[in-house]
């Protein structure tokens, strides 16, 4: 399609490029690269040169088997804009083929460009993972947004990844701590069981003992008592 017919007038307020650079300045930080895949080099031009002055950072690849060795090697490429007619690959192709070869953890955002009679291939390509489509022509302001909105998705992805990883990390730690208290206490129960057998040993030895001292104390004791009871006998008779 020409150029022309691939971007509407586009309607700018007074003050839409300090905005959009604010916004761009923003999504930067999260989101490095993106990365505009059609055939044609215009079209890819005239797209990165809007893109870039609203603040992003931009590349373009016009073949999509290239495209996806970009996103391969560069980590930094985390939405890419496509369109869906292309020699050699398909879009469609070429996104069920990011998703084939991307790890989980790697999170790209796609958005494809589609004519009237893409439609049906664009939902095709949203059934596949893309985040959204936009249809010929493209207004500048929507492509812009949609960047943007893409850039944010995939921010709040890390971020939420980042924190589920932060929160298995801390459920590990104090798994950790619990399973060493309970190792502690089990010691200490260990401990404690030890202690309550010596002193049950304890406590029978000297049951035992007392037995013993008491038998042997109270033997000579009833030969002094029926030697006591005799002599006492035998003084009763006596002053009788």
């Amino acid at each position: 399609a020409p150029v022309s017919d691939m971007l509407l007038p586009a309607h700018v307020p007074d003050n839409y490029e300090t905005e959009t650079r604010d916004h761009s300045d923003k999504v930067k930080i999260d989101v490095t690269q993106i990365l505009i895949v059609d055939d044609e080099p215009e079209i890819t031009e005239e797209l990165a040169e809007l893109l870039l002055d609203a603040g992003f950072s931009v590349d373009t690849s016009t073949d999509p088997i290239n495209a996806i060795a970009m996103i391969t090697n560069n980590a930094r490429i985390s939405v890419v804009i496509t369109d869906l007619s292309m020699p050699n690959m398909t879009g469609l192709e070429m996104i069920d083929e990011i998703n084939r070869i991307l790890p989980a953890e790697r999170d790209v955002a796609i958005i494809v460009v589609t004519g009237q009679a893409d439609i049906d291939r664009a939902v095709k390509a949203l059934q596949l993972g893309a985040l959204d489509f936009l249809s010929k022509p493209i207004d500048p302001n929507v492509l812009i947004h949609a960047t943007e909105r893409a850039a944010e998705t995939v921010r709040l992805k890390r971020l939420e990844r980042d924190f589920r990883k932060q929160l298995e990390h801390q459920v590990l730690e104090r798994t950790e701590e619990v399973q060493k208290l309970s190792s502690d206490l089990l010691a200490a129960n260990e401990i404690l069981k030890i202690k309550n057998a010596d002193l049950e040993a304890s406590n029978q030895i000297k049951s035992e003992f007392l037995s013993l001292i008491s038998h042997e104390l109270r033997t000579p004791l009833n030969h002094i008592i029926g030697f006591s009871d005799l002599m006492k006998m035998t003084f009763d008779n006596t002053d009788s």
